[in-house]
């Protein structure tokens, strides 16, 4: 069920019970609000009619980790390369498929938004010589709401690369040459930034989990192929009648799922 204190919900997400302070459950139930936020973005989770309902692709990933976590605590280091490569390939479509414009978000952008973020950031990431910058998705993707304009934001960026003096971490220089960030949050524009990058990351799957010393977030290398397969073909925008109908969409397992053993 989802409704607060979510206990039913924290049981079966596996998360272990503690007493807090009454004054802390607040606190604590908001990011259980967060992470089905992040979940729902991500085509694995969703709520209808005030119940929580895993799409396919979110039962598979689930079915991926109980194999890969089981008696295991630390999950970080315990994923194995051939689980990790099943869940690009599992994934790497369902964030493709994320639309800008959708049954949640279509009142917020016009009817031409066509754009799909998720496989926009790695799309520019990979042809940008495999790392990305905030600062780069901040004041030139922002801007980008329809495919047909992508190859122009990429090509803007690789032409202020092209700049003997370009440092994307000085403020003064990138609002010359990439211009206004868009929005401007302020202090939280780069907070911003890095939940998208981990979105189209999936944390660490095609993505490194942090920025560099040089301030930028490089591709993993270990799943370039999976990674070029997803980019191959740009997604079609689709239209949809309900939030339902689109969650169940982007989260749908790819068909080539069937041949990692996980039908």
């Amino acid at each position: 069920d989802w409704a607060p204190d979510y206990a039913d919900l924290r049981r079966k997400l596996g998360i272990r019970k503690k007493v807090i302070e009454p004054e802390r459950e607040e606190q604590a139930n908001s990011r259980i609000r967060t992470w089905m936020a992040f979940f729902r973005g991500l085509g694995l989770l969703y709520d209808s009619d005030g119940q929580v309902r895993p799409t396919e692709a979110g039962e598979q990933l689930r079915a991926i980790l109980a194999e890969t976590y089981v008696g295991v605590d630390d999950f970080a280091q315990e994923v194995s390369r051939s689980n990790q490569l099943r869940i690009a390939r599992l994934i790497g479509p369902v964030l493709a498929r994320y639309q800008l414009r959708s049954p949640a978000t279509s009142n917020a952008y016009d009817q031409d938004t066509d754009i799909h973020p998720l496989w926009a950031i790695l799309k520019a990431t990979r042809e940008l010589e495999g790392r990305i910058h905030w600062e780069e998705v901040g004041r030139v993707l922002t801007r980008c709401l329809k495919h047909a304009d992508l190859d122009a934001a990429i090509e803007k960026i690789r032409q202020a690369r092209a700049r003997d003096d370009y440092d994307p971490n000085n403020v003064d220089y990138v609002e010359e040459v990439l211009g206004p960030r868009c929005p401007d949050l302020g202090d939280d524009q780069q907070d911003r930034i890095i939940v998208w990058l981990s979105r189209a990351g999936f944390k660490d799957t095609f993505l490194e989990l942090r920025n560099r010393q040089d301030g930028y977030r490089y591709l993993r290398t270990e799943f370039l192929s999976v990674l070029d397969e997803v980019l191959a073909e740009v997604p079609e925008y689709r239209e949809f009648e309900s939030p339902d109908d689109y969650y169940e969409w982007i989260g749908k397992a790819p068909a080539a799922v069937a041949e990692l053993g996980l039908s």
